[in-house]
């Protein structure tokens, strides 16, 4: 069975990732030390360096722009080894142009100054059957915030200077072989050579040439076409490169994937004894997210579950992030575990509170410990307030009856009292039959006063009775004693005062005699209260 080899290549770093069967090769293999160069520079030893590697017949799977796919494929197709070849388009599969676009917006928007602007050298060379296009290449004009080209033309007895920035251009006649125009010409890069004719496309990639097919009226496009596969793609690298002064500048980093993003965000400070929840999101938002293997660098102040990251006690742990296959972590992060002295204990001025219909009241709170760092985040709140309302001071607003849940909390903690709303006293009625608004007694005599209340649930319900002479009519709780004639005012008001009643007690004098008292003792009053008279 043949191997599997997948490679995506990602043109605009440049970085290419190579899996066989699903593996990475060894850290040793040339497949990982060539991993970071641009694939011009040994696209024609790929193949040769992946059989070395599996001894064996390969079908690869190339992930990659389509100019690189059918470099790639145009190699591999000619390879004895190769069974196979199939592209694939990469998932981020914006085009250069687009990607130089945003980041001259980039460079506007931000107004930045602190970067590198790249000068490319194209030196042209036109064969006596073209040299009819001349002007139009004269005419083109690329320059922008980062990247300038100049236009070289190129005799047959000139040559080029060959330097990091240069590239050379052979623009043959269809009929002429256009090899022996540059044979002599050394350039580490490869030459663009585009033939004029009947057809458009790339035909053919040699050790030294990538050969593409033109007709007259695309050949400026042909043109844009080559200078975006090399020349273009150097000057947006150098600038790309340059405003990576941070891996955390996501917007830059945007500009060069080919994947999308995988933004890894988790809390930096951790409270010992807590957990925060680790999130992995794309950025596009376009498929699903990898697998990921999460690592903790120190165990012992926390612990990771791929879910979640958990203090377990003061000090600094790292966070590492990676993708499955991959040797080193794509995303790194600090992590502090700090220890809180958080309230563990809340105690209210009340467990059950009474209010009256508008009442105000303040409850009072106290916590442990007296010096807890979140003394600031105690909060206030009423399960009901259709009937309390609750500041946060903890001042209570009675606004309707009912009975409702006063809660204070600190972050966890929370404690709780009972409140309950209920009416004021309306009118009150004693429940004595008055004549004209007297009760009349006998001396000693003796009437348990009921009290008609409305309404008769109210907050403030509770009486007291008095009498206007108690050497009369004597008071004790609801019941009043008749001592000897004459009259009394009893009044009776609840405990806020507001509400009170009053009538008159006539006792008559006829009712006890001498004859009635026993000869041999004196009455008692006291006794008889007592019941022993």
């Amino acid at each position: 069975m043949p191997s599997f080899i997948e490679i995506q290549y990602n043109p605009y770093i440049p970085r290419m990732k190579i899996l066989i069967d699903g593996k990475q090769p060894p850290e040793f293999s040339r497949l990982i030390q060539y991993s970071d160069e641009d694939i011009w520079c040994w696209y024609h030893q790929i193949p040769d360096t992946i059989y070395a590697e599996v001894r064996n017949e390969f079908a690869v799977l190339f992930t990659g722009t389509a100019q690189d796919a059918l470099l790639f494929g145009n190699i591999c197709k000619k390879h004895e080894h190769c069974c196979g070849f199939k592209a694939k388009e990469l998932v981020v599969s914006d085009s250069l142009q687009n990607r130089m676009q945003r980041l001259n917006q980039y460079l506007k928007r931000t107004r930045c100054t602190v970067y590198s602007r790249t000068i490319i050298d194209t030196f042209f060379l036109l064969t006596p059957g073209c040299q009819k296009y001349m002007e139009d290449v004269l005419s083109i004009d690329v320059n922008n915030l980062y990247c300038a080209i100049r236009i070289n033309m190129l005799g047959m007895q000139r040559k080029m200077e060959e330097t990091d920035t240069a590239f050379l251009f052979v623009i043959a006649d269809d009929s002429e072989c256009a090899d022996r125009y540059f044979e002599n010409l050394k350039t580490k890069k490869p030459v663009f050579v585009i033939r004029v004719g009947k057809e458009n496309g790339l035909d053919e990639v040699t050790s030294r040439a990538w050969i593409y097919n033109t007709t007259p009226e695309n050949l400026l496009g042909t043109i844009f076409s080559c200078m975006f596969q090399g020349p273009l793609l150097l000057a947006f690298r150098n600038c790309i490169k340059s405003l990576e002064t941070s891996k955390e500048n996501q917007e830059i980093r945007k500009l060069s994937c080919v994947e999308p993003l995988i933004l890894v965000n988790v809390d930096s400070r951790i409270e010992a004894g807590t957990s925060a929840k680790i999130d992995v999101s794309l950025d596009p938002p376009v498929g699903q997210p990898p697998r990921l293997l999460f690592k903790i660098a120190n165990q012992t102040v926390a612990s990771c579950d791929g879910l979640y990251v958990f203090g377990k006690k003061e000090g600094n742990a790292v966070l590492e992030v990676y993708r499955c296959g991959d040797a080193s972590p794509f995303s790194v992060q600090n992590i502090e575990v700090y220890k809180r002295n958080r309230i563990r204990k809340l105690f209210l001025s009340e467990d059950s509170l009474v209010l009256g219909m508008d009442d105000r009241k303040k409850l009072e709170c106290d916590y442990l410990p007296s010096d807890a760092d979140n003394v600031q985040m105690i909060s206030w709140k009423s399960s009901d307030e259709r009937i309390v309302r609750a500041d946060r001071n903890g001042v209570l607003t009675a606004v309707g009856l009912g009975n409702c849940h006063i809660i204070c909390t600190a972050e966890n903690v929370s404690a709780q009292c009972i409140c309950t709303v209920k009416p004021y006293l309306k009118e009150m009625t004693p429940d004595v039959e008055l004549r004209e608004g007297v009760l009349y007694m006998e001396p000693f005599q003796k009437i348990t006063l009921g009290i008609r209340q409305i309404p008769e649930d109210c907050v403030d319900s509770k009486y007291e009775i008095t009498s206007s002479d108690y050497d009369v009519v004597n008071v004790v709780k609801d019941t009043l004693y008749a001592k000897s004639g004459g009259q009394a005012e009893i009044t009776v008001h609840n405990v806020s005062g507001k509400i009170r009643t009053s009538f008159w007690v006539m006792i008559r004098n006829d009712s006890v005699t001498e004859k009635n008292i026993p000869e041999k003792r004196k009455f008692s009053f006291f006794r008889w209260l007592l019941g022993k008279e």
